[in-house]
């Protein structure tokens, strides 16, 4: 079953390989016809779909509008053959989720195996990745929906679930601010950090609040990978910065999250996000709502 038309096919390859060759070759379609193809779609919405350079065709403004709407009409398509297919076995399901990693690999494992006990053959896709990549899938239909944070609102995306979730400061139990109530951000100060390296929303704020409060620190390590940090932290005597469901289960051992009082630290928003506008099959929703009855009671 192929609702998609081959031109709005067509369009999507090109702007997946950056050029009518490359997706020649992965459709095995002739050039020609991906050419003519591209030239009506532009000829019918009178502007320019790609702009082409010597290094690839890059989709224009128009263009990227045009494969947002095409991805979200292949994913509902690729919904409705499972769901025809599933009509010979209903029980079988699959959840497609996109989630941040302090999410990936502390509180979704837990309700993934939660929901599985109840609904053994559920299947889950699991994508893990950036704040804004895990929001942008379900715009574009690639997943069911997300668990991330988010700073700001977001378009074609139903929030179903929102809460604040502060930054705290994770500490070794035997560190010297383990015994601390709460700590400003200033607290931290004269010990050595351990940090993510690339722009998430924690390292987002961190960075607006240091600026704010000229504040600078020794950065001990930097990394990508959550759980090195707070491995660090566990042997090393550092403190590194984290969410409350990013420190829990085995990753909690020997490890305390003092919180921080500083206002920019208290802007991060964990969200539950779906796709504006779209039904979502009974076993997404029955997760849906196990996930946000977790997140509500945590």
């Amino acid at each position: 079953m192929q609702v998609l038309s081959p031109a709005l096919r067509y369009l999507l390859e090109v702007a997946a390989t950056g050029s009518i060759t490359e997706a020649s070759a992965s459709l095995r379609v002739a050039a020609s016809s991906i050419s003519r193809q591209i030239t009506r779609l532009e000829q019918q919405a009178g502007v320019p779909l790609f702009e082409r350079h010597p290094g690839g065709m890059r989709p224009s403004p128009a263009g990227r509008l045009l494969i947002e709407a095409a991805r979200r009409c292949r994913a509902e398509e690729e919904r409705a053959e499972a769901a025809i297919a599933g009509l010979t076995d209903a029980a079988r399901t699959t959840v497609r989720l996109a989630a941040s990693e302090g999410f990936a690999a502390g509180l979704l494992p837990q309700v993934m195996a939660r929901f599985r006990r109840a609904h053994p053959r559920t299947r889950f896709e699991v994508h893990v990745v950036e704040p804004a990549t895990a929001t942008e899938l379900v715009r574009e239909g690639t997943a069911d929906v997300a668990l991330t944070f988010s700073l700001a609102p977001q378009r074609d995306v139903e929030v179903l679930h929102s809460e604040v979730l502060p930054v705290s400061a994770v500490v070794a139990d035997d560190h010297p601010l383990a015994r601390r109530d709460a700590l400003w951000l200033a607290d931290l100060q004269p010990h050595p950090l351990a940090l993510r390296r690339s722009p998430s929303t924690l390292r987002q704020l961190f960075d607006i609040a240091c600026s704010l409060q000229q504040l600078s620190f020794e950065v001990a390590v930097s990394s990508d990978n959550p759980w090195l940090l707070l491995d660090v932290t566990r042997h090393g005597r550092l403190v590194t910065l984290a969410g409350r469901y990013s420190v829990t289960g085995p990753h909690a051992t020997g490890l305390r999250l003092v919180p921080l009082r500083d206002e920019v630290l208290q802007q991060r928003v964990v969200q539950v996000q779906a796709l504006a506008g779209r039904h979502p099959e009974p076993v997404v929703e029955e997760f849906v709502e196990l996930l946000v009855g977790v997140l509500a009671r945590e």
